[in-house]
């Protein structure tokens, strides 16, 4: 049987006998009171759940640092902890998963009628010329060679 562990900072207890938990909303040290931080059990679980809330909306061209934050209660500042314990940032994460999921769709033969700035769009990229530039220093190339080469067989 498993058992997601998920950290619900509401369900800790205050002191107060309500289990309302006594929390510092900006998610940075875990419920007042000297408790101390969330274990890195706790801290992994709640990554996941954040790579997980981001791929679900990478087509959402308004999915922030911000957003994400606070469709999780927590800080923008500890989000970024978050990841700077992971070597990236978050919008750097989700500017690389946006450029996969677009290379992936510009490399499919099925998508190969759809323009290029309609695969920038699905995946949140609101400007071409912003999505091609960053594509480019991303893979190399533009996302229109990029898309050739996937036609001829030579990525």
């Amino acid at each position: 049987m498993r058992h997601d562990v998920v950290w619900d900072p509401g369900s800790l207890p205050d002191g107060d006998g309500d289990g309302g938990g006594n929390f510092d909303r900006n998610g940075d040290d875990g419920p007042r009171g000297g408790a101390g931080p969330p274990s890195p059990g706790r801290r992994r679980a709640l990554v996941l759940r954040i790579r997980a809330f981001i791929q679900q909306r990478l087509h959402d061209p308004e999915l922030s640092p911000a957003a994400v934050a606070s469709a999780h209660h927590i800080s923008v500042s500890h989000l970024h902890r978050l990841f700077q314990e992971q070597g990236t940032t978050v919008a750097a994460w989700i500017r690389q998963q946006r450029l996969e999921a677009a290379s992936q769709d510009l490399a499919d033969p099925r998508l190969f009628e759809q323009p290029v700035r309609h695969i920038a769009t699905r995946w949140g990229f609101t400007h071409p010329a912003a999505f091609s530039r960053t594509f480019r220093n991303h893979y190399g190339v533009p996302p229109t060679d990029y898309r050739w080469r996937a036609e001829r067989g030579a990525l």
